[in-house]
């Protein structure tokens, strides 16, 4: 069963990258490029980033990476558990 989500993060590369081990840290993973494979209990993810763009709002640029996953041979509940932990490393404190 194979399964592709997109993602737009508003997040530099050197920022994933650097928070990336975090979000992976229960995971083996490979990082070749622009291109993060991630051996999964029972499959794999490919996360694959687009070049690195901004998004103009007013005076105010924001950073924007664009992310594909892809999926193979991972069950519902376990995509649901990888979302999770990655999703809670990259998210932000705010006031």
């Amino acid at each position: 069963m194979v399964n592709t989500f997109e993602r737009e993060m508003t997040i530099t590369h050197d920022d994933f990258f650097r928070l990336l081990p975090k979000a992976l840290a229960e995971y083996q993973f490979r990082i070749s490029g622009n291109l993060i494979q991630v051996q999964l209990q029972s499959g794999s993810v490919d996360i694959q980033l687009t070049p690195e763009t901004t998004r103009k709002i007013g005076n105010l640029e924001l950073p924007v990476t664009h992310l594909d996953f892809h999926f193979e041979n991972i069950a519902q509940d376990q995509m649901q558990v990888f979302f999770e932990r990655f999703n809670r490393s990259y998210q932000k404190g705010g006031g």
